[in-house]
Order: structure tokens, then C-alpha cells, then sequence
């Protein structure tokens, strides 16, 4: 009888780490959505009824009534593609069960976010494919499943997690057509663009990277024909509901609803809510809060684990774990100083730098003119984290060489460390929700 051994090695190869990391990350963000209801660390959601004005009504307009709201009020200024999604999920639903309850129908919503977050993790991990080699690919792979911040936005009624996706799609789009300027990646390119505004207008904004790419590259075949289908299709999909808006309620371009005095935290320091890190906010509690808090870089921080909540278990928990990643965080934020203020001598890929500015500069600048406690919570900056691992990871590709290879060696084997800690208080955190 043939004996069957079991090969550790060829099991555990880089690749099949990184598919399990993949497998693991999308099996906590359906658990998470199956198991919290709808209610729970939700944002804006408000009562489950079409007289109200939260993001509950919005869907069950869609629902019941089959039309967009008739105002802007509250949270009907939101833009409609989520919401399309998810009305589209719940006659899915609806028509296989049978049920009408309005708390069934609404989790429709939990739906499309779930698998929004899903397909971001495959394309992070198709950004880590495009920079890094396969042997440290697993430890950007291990932050990006198990970050808190990701299944949080998955688990939820909001179109968080879908304007997540299409960030990271028009990011890797870019990068696509960068390499292969044709038809197919300028139209794909601009669907994403549009359907990604028509669910959220802030997806406009890293166009302005992407415009970049497109001046480099405008001696490419066919060059002005494309950039005007670009436009054709872009910006018809992704404005249409704020043109809609405009012409029959008047509702401003680029509107945000007043948050009131409550949250307001405008009459701070630039230097307080900017500029300095609130040790003393740090080390009080892990978690943020929308009614006090200030301070920028710390909330950003609390935040990207645990967004604007508290939860029912020991402190020590949530304390390491955001101990953990501030000092990966940190160390990352170094590594890119090191790599900006050294830009033509520094080794290694300088595009996740460039999109770290982008969308450091984007949540800065949305805090500022908006200067609101939740204007700083995470899930608007998520494709923050995903820099953060880019960078990380392209560092730990790096051969140590030159004066200082000892040291460099040891940060990596440090910063390697750090993340198998993180990801395991992750999972810890998880498993006492």
C-alpha cells in the first residue's frame, strides 16, 4: 500500500499562502455581514421605513416605490449606484423567499457591500502583484484580509465598501492602461471612472493621477479619439444624478449636508488638528470618537481598526492591536519620508508613493473643508491601508545592501514580525466581537 506523506513545503509554497490569506480574509467578511444585523455599527441608516430620510429609506424607496428620492434632504443627496445594486439584490431576494419584511429587504444592502469588499481584496492583492514578488506578497496579504476597518465596511448598509472597490479598480485600471495604452483599457478605464462617481463623487478625485498617466502617455496611438470616449462615457455615468439634482431641487454640485455644531471641530489649531499626535488621546482609549476628537493622524489611526465604536471587551485587545499598527504605520510612513526626501536614489517602486500623497492629501483637504469629527473616519481613506502595504511590501523585497544592510535587514525582520502580531490581534479582536 502506497504511503502519503504530508509535504509542509510544497503545501505552504508563497503562492498558496497568499491564495489562503485571500480565502481567509473573504470567509471573516461574509461571516461578519451573515451574523451582525443591519443596525449594528451602521452609519446614517435611521429608521427602517420610506417616511424617513436615512439610507434605509433611500433603498426601500427603490424597493417599494421603484423610483430615486423626490429631494436631497438628509441622506438622499447620496449618489444612486449602491443603491441601485442593492434594490436590484433585494428583488433577488425577495423573489426566491417570498419575504417583505423591510429588515430582510434592507440587508440586501449587506449584500452587495460583502462582496464589494471580497473583490477589493482580490485587486489589492492584484496591486501587490504588479510590485512585489511573490515571497512578501504574504504579509501585505495578511493586513490587507484581516484589517478591521475592511470587514467593518463589508458588513454594513453604506456605500463605503463599493466606493472602496472602485477606487482600487481605477488605481489598477491606471496601472493597466499605463502598460497597454488600447481601446479595451481606455473604455474599461472609463465605465470604472463612472459607475465609480455614480456611487460616490469622490471617485473624481484620483483622476487627477490618472490624468497624469494619460498625459505621459500622449503620444500613444489614437491618442485624443480615446480620451474623448474617455470623457464620453465617464462623465455622463458618473454625473448624471448630481445634474438630475441640480435641475429639479437645486441641489449645489458637490453638495454635503451640514453636520451642526455638535461634531463641529473647527475652532481648533491648525496645528492641533494636523500637524501634531495626540499621545495623551492615544494612550486614553483605542477608540475614536466623533464628538471630541480632533486630532487627525490619531483618529485616522483608531479608526482604520475600529471605526467609530466601541466594543464589549477587554481593553487590552483593541490596545494592542492599535499598538501594533501605529507602529506599523509609522515605520512605513519613515520608509516613504526616507524614499521621497532620497527620490532619485532611492530603490524601489515610487507609484504607491505617489498614490499615498494622493490620498493622504484627499483626506486631509476633506477634513479641512469639512471639519467634522466623522469627516476624519477611515472607511472615506481606505485606500490609505493599501498604500501603507504596497510600500511595506516593496521594502521587504528589497536586497539590504550598502552601509547600512545589517540594519536594514533587521527593520525588515522586524516589520515582519509586526505583522504576523497584527494579523493575530486581528483575529482576536474578531473572534471577542
Amino acid at each position: 500500500m502506497r504511503e502519503y506523506r504530508f509535504d509542509v513545503k510544497r503545501c505552504f509554497t508563497p503562492e498558496n499562502v497568499v491564495r489562503l490569506l485571500f480565502v481567509c480574509g473573504c470567509i471573516l467578511r461574509i461571516w461578519y455581514a451573515v451574523v451582525t444585523p443591519v443596525t449594528m455599527r451602521g452609519h446614517d441608516i435611521w429608521e427602517l421605513s420610506v417616511n424617513a430620510k436615512g439610507k434605509a429609506a433611500y433603498l426601500l424607496r427603490l424597493i417599494e416605490w421603484g423610483k430615486l428620492p423626490d429631494s436631497y434632504e438628509l441622506q438622499f443627496y447620496q449618489q444612486p449606484f449602491y443603491y441601485l445594486l442593492s434594490a436590484l439584490a433585494a428583488a433577488v431576494m425577495r423573489g426566491l423567499t417570498g419575504i417583505e419584511d423591510a429588515a430582510f429587504l434592507v440587508n440586501a444592502g449587506k449584500v452587495v457591500s460583502c462582496i464589494a469588499s471580497c473583490f477589493s481584496l482580490y485587486l489589492s492583492e492584484r496591486l501587490l502583484r504588479e510590485f512585489c514578488s511573490v515571497r512578501v506578497r504574504g504579509y501585505g496579504m495578511a493586513v490587507l484580509s484581516f484589517t478591521p476597518v475592511f470587514w467593518l465596511t463589508g458588513g454594513r448598509l453604506g456605500e463605503d465598501a463599493l466606493t472602496f472597490f472602485f477606487m482600487t479598480a481605477v488605481i489598477l485600471g491606471t496601472v493597466e492602461w499605463e502598460k497597454q495604452p488600447d481601446w479595451k483599457h481606455s473604455i474599461l478605464l472609463a465605465v470604472l471612472y463612472g459607475c465609480g462617481m455614480m456611487t460616490k463623487i469622490s471617485l473624481a478625485f484620483p483622476a487627477f493621477y490618472t490624468a497624469y498617466i494619460f498625459w505621459k502617455n500622449r503620444k500613444s496611438s489614437r491618442f485624443i479619439p480615446k480620451m474623448a470616449v474617455f470623457a464620453v462615457i465617464s462623465l455622463p455615468l458618473g454625473l448624471w444624478y448630481s445634474v438630475r439634482n441640480f435641475v429639479l431641487f437645486g441641489q449645489p454640485l458637490g453638495y454635503v449636508p451640514s453636520m451642526g455644531e455638535i461634531l463641529y471641530r473647527g475652532d481648533r489649531s491648525y496645528v492641533a488638528r494636523f500637524l501634531s499626535l495626540d499621545i495623551r488621546n492615544w494612550l486614553r482609549t483605542p477608540y475614536a470618537n466623533p464628538f471630541q476628537d480632533y486630532n487627525f493622524p490619531v483618529y485616522l489611526l483608531k479608526s482604520e481598526l475600529f471605526g467609530e465604536f466601541t466594543y464589549d471587551m477587554p481593553v487590552f485587545i483593541p490596545m494592542v492591536l492599535l499598538l501594533f499598527s501605529t507602529l506599523l504605520t509609522l515605520c512605513v510612513a519613515g520608509i516613504g519620508i526616507y524614499k521621497i526626501c532620497r527620490w532619485k536614489s532611492a530603490p524601489g517602486e515610487k507609484r504607491p508613493l505617489i498614490w499615498g500623497l494622493l490620498f493622504g492629501g484627499y483626506a486631509a483637504i476633506s477634513y479641512w473643508k469639512l471639519p467634522y469629527g466623522c469627516s476624519m473616519d477611515f472607511r472615506y481613506y481606505m485606500m490609505l491601508t493599501v498604500c501603507k502595504v504596497l510600500v511595506l511590501c516593496c521594502f521587504l523585497d528589497e536586497e539590504p545592501e550598502g552601509h547600512f544592510a545589517q540594519e536594514k535587514l533587521l527593520l525588515q525582520k522586524g516589520l515582519k514580525g509586526l505583522c504576523f502580531l497584527f494579523t493575530g490581534f486581528s483575529i482576536l479582536f474578531f473572534v471577542m466581537l
